[in-house]
């Protein structure tokens, strides 16, 4: 209990005062016979012959003896000898309400407030053949007899929504002059992902445009959707330099690929840079550096589908 308190782990102890008295009551022992010990040999001594030390080892032996079956006790004996003050299945949902992931999310910072979020309850018994929890599909052997262990994961929130996230950036900002910085390659961000993200939100609608004016509607429909610019190149070149903005639609564009899909996506996707422009002008340059960026992200998700062994 100690070792978990410093840690921060959450934790609910059957071990409380009242019950062990009541274990003592139980198993203490009327009285007990110490006028004659026996040595781990199996030879009889007598109380006066012996020393401090072998006069009080020899009286907590024979006296644990009453407490073998207390000390016998597993976690899951005590939840059915207790079972009237609580049921194990009541037991299991108090210590799931305990248990919390290891990060803290702001749910307004997700488009969907957090729905596609999955959340993943393990259970660890001590042997999950034989246990009181058989209704739990998910669970697993610890083979410790003292605990039972609730595990949550909750996954598919962006970076971004993590509450610590705007505190990680600062202090990002401040070693970046100070000390190298070495990332892994995936994840770091590339400098054209501003581009990405303009051609994926005009893929998926998020971004439209009236005449040569290119818009971007907000997730909240009651926000008034704002201007990217005048014109395809001041639309791209305002994204390229709207971070904030580039995470934003590439998150909300990962979170419309997984309701709809990885093939349905793939099949969208594959169609917009199917169709390559003919022309030599600015504006045909970047609709095919667009249609590139489109492609090298479909290709990752051709390797993800892949991975994952959905269906083609």
């Amino acid at each position: 209990m100690r070792r978990l308190q410093s840690n921060g782990g959450a934790r609910l102890s059957l071990a409380d005062e009242e019950y062990i008295n009541q274990l003592y009551v139980r198993s203490r022992p009327a009285q007990a016979g110490l006028t004659r010990l026996v040595n781990p040999g199996g030879e009889a001594l007598h109380v006066l012959t012996l020393n401090k030390e072998e006069l009080e080892a020899g009286i907590l032996d024979q006296l644990s003896q009453s407490f073998t079956t207390v000390a016998g006790m597993s976690i899951e004996d005590v939840l059915r000898e207790r079972s009237g003050e609580m049921s194990h299945r009541a037991r299991r949902q108090q210590i799931f309400q305990l248990a919390t992931p290891s990060w803290s999310i702001d749910h307004t910072r997700l488009p969907d407030g957090g729905a596609t979020l999955e959340r993943l309850e393990i259970l660890g018994v001590a042997d999950e053949a034989n246990t009181l929890f058989k209704e739990d599909m998910s669970r697993v052997s610890t083979h410790d007899p003292h605990r039972i262990i609730a595990y949550v994961m909750v996954a598919g929130a962006a970076p971004s929504a993590l509450q610590q996230y705007d505190k990680y950036e600062k202090a990002l900002a401040q070693l970046r002059g100070a000390f190298p910085l070495h990332v892994l390659p995936e994840f770091m961000t590339e400098t054209n992902q501003g581009q990405l993200a303009f051609a994926l939100g005009s893929i998926f609608q998020l971004i439209l445009n009236e005449g040569a004016h290119f818009y971007y509607q907000p997730a909240d429909e009651l926000q008034e959707r704002f201007r990217l610019g005048q014109g395809l190149a001041n639309a791209v070149d305002y994204m390229n330099s709207h971070e904030p903005l580039t995470r934003e639609i590439l998150e909300r564009v990962d979170s419309r690929i997984a309701q709809m899909g990885l093939q349905k996506a793939i099949e969208t996707l594959s169609e917009y840079y199917s169709a390559v422009p003919e022309g030599k002008t600015k504006l045909d340059s970047i609709a095919r550096e667009l249609k590139r960026q489109v492609r090298a992200y479909t290709d990752e998700l051709r390797q993800i589908r892949e991975f994952s062994g959905e269906q083609q």
